[in-house]
């Protein structure tokens, strides 16, 4: 369905396009019936995919009415509220992804990419991450925290 169809009747629009596209003033414009009071958030790849610039400089107003959370005067009787700024919502909104959970994904990657650096010759393909570098990672990870199992 495209996405003028669905403005009308839709209280959440979450936004996750492709990484070439974005949500432009277009989608939102006053031409467009966009449901009053509907929440806009971005689901993509990237922190730009909404046109948050272009989007407040359409507005009538903007205000913050809560963390995180700016409502957006676009038309008489029509508002909308934007989560996040436009940034990527399980990034930037609320408590986003705890960095206890980010750095074990880092520490991972790391390791995972010193594990592809050292390799003699690998085929190429996807591996998985060795059990080796899992345990590893959990066991640093105890160690800072000062946990023993």
């Amino acid at each position: 369905m495209r996405i003028g169809k669905t403005l009308p009747t839709s209280p959440q629009i979450l936004w996750a396009s492709p990484p070439l596209q974005y949500m432009q003033p277009d989608h939102i414009n006053c031409q467009i019936s966009i449901k009053n009071g509907a929440f806009l958030a971005n689901a993509g790849h990237f922190g730009y995919e909404i046109d948050v610039e272009a989007l407040h400089n359409m507005a009538k107003s903007v205000k913050n009415v809560r963390e995180d959370i700016d409502e957006i005067d676009i038309a008489e009787n029509k508002k909308l509220f934007l989560l996040a700024s436009g940034g990527i919502i399980n990034i930037a909104g609320g408590l986003g992804h705890p960095i206890e959970i980010m750095d074990m994904s880092f520490s991972l990657q790391l390791a995972s990419l010193h594990h592809i650096l050292s390799a003699e010759s690998l085929e190429n393909k996807v591996y998985q991450v060795p059990t080796e570098i899992d345990e590893m990672v959990v066991r640093e990870k105890l160690r800072v925290e000062g946990i023993e199992i």
